[in-house]
C-alpha cells in the first residue's frame, strides 16, 4: 500500500512538471485601465461572484446575451452553494 502511494505521488509530481506552462505575461499585471473589480460575496452556505453588468455586455458571447435579456441591474451575481459533507 505504501509503495503504491509513493509511486502515485511521484507520478503526479512528474505529470505536473511535464505539463506545466508559464503564464501569459500580457495578462498580468493588467495595463492601466484594463483591470476590472469583481467581488466574492460569502452568504454563509452560498457564495457569489459579483460582476459588473457592463463588462459582461462588452465581451458579448453567451454570458453577455443572457445578461442583456435577463437584468438591467448594475451587478450580476453568479453563485454556487457549498456542500458540506
Amino acid at each position: 500500500m505504501r509503495r503504491g502511494a509513493s509511486a502515485l505521488l511521484v507520478f503526479l509530481i512528474l505529470a505536473a512538471l511535464a505539463t506545466a506552462k508559464p503564464g501569459d505575461a500580457h495578462l498580468y499585471p493588467p495595463k492601466a485601465g484594463d483591470a476590472v473589480t469583481i467581488y466574492l460575496v460569502d452568504n454563509g452556505d452560498h457564495t457569489d461572484l459579483a460582476i459588473p453588468r457592463g463588462e459582461l455586455l462588452a465581451h458579448g458571447g453567451p454570458s453577455g446575451a443572457a445578461t442583456a435579456s435577463m437584468t438591467t441591474a448594475p451587478w450580476v451575481m453568479a453563485g454556487w452553494r457549498r456542500t458540506v459533507l
